[in-house]
């Protein structure tokens, strides 16, 4: 495969990754019109809105893996550095993609314990989901400034 068919195809990933952003995101609203917030505590909640929850719970962390991946993608396409995920997080911040690199860092640990970590007290549970409407927004803005930034900066070949 020479240089320039590997760039054709680090693009065609890249589209296909804004791509999955949005489904994702649409997902996650469709998700959400399907739950009442805040929620006080999950232990009297019908399986549909456990199921909702869930559904929310697995599409906030998988829209984070995705930007994750178009962020380091994006950043290589640019030329700069991203060997590491901390160099991709200082190129992105230099670009003015993400605002806080350490914001980014909490939205990640907020996505893991969704991920890894089990807690079965249904208050906690909740102040959990809380937490994840709370941050969603900036993770959107984040998606929104990424896709700004490929369209407007990146150029295909």
């Amino acid at each position: 495969m020479n240089l320039k068919t590997l760039r054709e195809e680090q693009y065609r990933l890249l589209t296909q990754r804004i791509a999955a952003i949005g489904r994702i995101r649409h997902g996650l609203h469709y998700t959400l019109n399907h739950l009442v917030f805040p929620i006080e505590t999950t232990e009297c909640l019908g399986d549909a809105q456990l199921e909702a929850l869930s559904a929310f719970n697995e599409r906030f962390g998988k829209l984070q893996d995705v930007i994750a991946a178009t962020m380091k993608q994006t950043t290589l396409l640019s030329g700069a550095d991203g060997e590491t995920f901390p160099q991709v997080l200082s190129f992105m911040s230099k670009c003015g993609v993400i605002e806080d690199v350490e914001a980014w860092k909490s939205l990640r640990m907020l996505r893991n314990i969704g991920a890894h970590e089990y807690d079965i007290d249904p208050i906690r549970q909740a102040d959990y989901f809380a937490s994840l409407m709370q941050e969603l927004p900036g993770m959107e803005a984040i998606a929104d400034s990424l896709i700004k930034f490929c369209k407007d900066q990146l150029k295909p070949p």
